[in-house]
């Protein structure tokens, strides 16, 4: 059965390995995460790192991120993944519900998210969560 919690900041070592293979398994591009950068962001009150746990092996990940504005607060839903082993069991959707319910206690806006065309089974789901397509542009400035 899988459980899901809160990633915290103490004992978040024992899961690194399996964060990087999530995140790998999300994108060609991804860089190896270190110890530090997992712990800074675990402990930051704007971030809520959720992850899903066959016994005690981390199997998917997602995480909510509050920005907060002028006009009131949003979220940011980043990075859902799941083993490749552990697709089509619903836990992605999970994932993603039980961020979205995070968000509306924490009453939040809305909630955004991206996701790549061609993720047809990712965006599929997020449809079927209420999630609407928007007619915006999307971009990116890198440093």
């Amino acid at each position: 059965m899988i459980e899901y919690r809160k990633l915290e900041k103490a004992g978040i070592e024992k899961n690194l390995d399996n964060i990087n293979s999530l995140y790998g398994q999300l994108s060609s591009k991804h860089k190896e995460i270190n110890i530090d950068r997992l712990r800074e962001v675990l402990e930051k009150k704007h971030a809520f790192v959720l992850g899903a746990f066959d016994r005690e092996k981390l199997v998917g990940i997602g995480s909510l991120h509050i920005v907060q504005m002028i006009a009131g607060s949003k979220g940011l839903i980043e990075e859902v993944v799941v083993d490749e082993n552990y697709r089509r069991q619903g836990i992605a959707r999970n994932i993603t519900q039980k961020l979205l319910d995070k968000g509306k206690d924490l009453r939040l806006k809305y909630a955004d998210l991206t996701s790549r065309p061609n993720k047809e089974a990712a965006n599929n789901l997020y449809k079927s969560l209420g999630f609407e397509l928007r007619d915006t542009n999307c971009y990116r400035f890198e440093f």
